[in-house]
This record gives C-alpha cells, sequence and structure tokens, in this order.
C-alpha cells in the first residue's frame, strides 16, 4: 500500500512537472506583435503628464543717460507631454523563472511628444515706468512664444518628471504583461516590470 502511495505521487510530480516544462515560454517578439496600440515607428505610449510652463524674461531700456525702467514679461500655458518606450530594436526581454515571476525588461520611456494648449495662453506685462504700456513688452512676449516648445520639452525630460513616468509606465506595461502571460496559458504569474536604467541596480539577472 506504502510503496503504492509513493509511486501515485511520484506519477503525480512528474506529470506535473511535464505540464509545467510543456507551457509555451514567454517570446518578446511575440509580445511586441501583439500589442494593438504600436505607433508605425514601433513606439508604444505608456505615459502622460500635464504640467503649465511658464516662461519670464525683462528688458531694461536707458535714453540719453535717462533709466526708463525694466520691463518685465511672463507667458504661462497648459502644456502635455507624451512618452513612449521604443520597441523598434530588441530592447525587449521576458523571463519566466520557476518561482513563477514572468521579469520583463523593457527601453527606458523618452519624450514622445509635447503638446502646447495656446488657446489657455495666459500673459502678464509690467512696463517699466517710462515705457508706453500699450507697446511696451510685445518683443519679450514674442520672445517667450518661439521658447515655449523647447522649454516645455526640457521640463518634460528632467529627471524628476522621467522618474515619475517610469512609474506610471510601470503599472501600464505589467497590465499588458498580465494579459500576455494570461493569452500565453502561463498560468498564474507575477509580473516585474523593470527598465534598461535599473538594471545596474538590480543586477543582470533581472535581464535574464
Amino acid at each position: 500500500m506504502k510503496k503504492a502511495l509513493i509511486f501515485t505521487v511520484l506519477v503525480l510530480a512528474g506529470l506535473c512537472l511535464f505540464l509545467y516544462k510543456s507551457r509555451p515560454a514567454p517570446n518578446a517578439a511575440e509580445f511586441v506583435s501583439g500589442l494593438t496600440q504600436l505607433s508605425p515607428e514601433m513606439h508604444l505610449v505608456v505615459a502622460k503628464l500635464d504640467f503649465t510652463e511658464t516662461a519670464q524674461a525683462d528688458s531694461p531700456k536707458t535714453i540719453w543717460g535717462v533709466d526708463l525702467g525694466t520691463t518685465r514679461a511672463s507667458v504661462s500655458v497648459h502644456s502635455r507631454a507624451r512618452y513612449s518606450v521604443d520597441l523598434s530594436g530588441n530592447g525587449v526581454t521576458l523571463n519566466l523563472d520557476a518561482r513563477r515571476i514572468l521579469t520583463a525588461v523593457f527601453p527606458d520611456p523618452q519624450v514622445d511628444s509635447v503638446e502646447l494648449f495656446l488657446r489657455d495662453r495666459r500673459t502678464l506685462v509690467q512696463p517699466g515706468w517710462g515705457r508706453l504700456g500699450v507697446f511696451s513688452g510685445q518683443a519679450l512676449l514674442d520672445k517667450l512664444d518661439r521658447g515655449l516648445y523647447d522649454a516645455a520639452k526640457a521640463r518634460a525630460g528632467t529627471p524628476a518628471e522621467l522618474a515619475e513616468v517610469r512609474e506610471i509606465a510601470r503599472a501600464r506595461l505589467i497590465k499588458l504583461a498580465e494579459d500576455y502571460a494570461r493569452q500565453l496559458g502561463a498560468g498564474r504569474v507575477t509580473v516585474v516590470v523593470r527598465f534598461r536604467s535599473e538594471l545596474s541596480v538590480f543586477g543582470p539577472a533581472a535581464a535574464a
């Protein structure tokens, strides 16, 4: 009786091992090809941030030695930055280990586009004491307007913004990887998403 029980346990263990090994392995190319939100450039938008970009400048003026004061101007505009991961190369790796942990490694999110909502543009001009308020500051406003896009794009790419974006993107990518594992028939798995810049922290095993 005891031998029969041991034999049954071994058979069941072997069957479980066979079923585990026979499950299809995650494939990064298959995962990427199944994404429906990719741009023609193979970019996947994973996050967006809204912020207000404000630019300021001043212009002192002196005529014949007479100080006419300093005109100050500022422009504020609502801005939206979209961030994507570039999936055009071999930047994605998937690894399912024996603990049922699916580790997915992606390229870091980068600024994909920046949109300025100019209809909401707000301006403020403070003319110097000896300047004509009707005309003073218009040249400053024109200059600030020309630099708004580059300023907003630079802000969108700061380390603080990118750190926030990585966490937003991580949640989105975990969901996509979970959906893929379910379609693959991989059973219950825990998905961990890492970005390439994090591998030096988590070690090369994260990209295995």
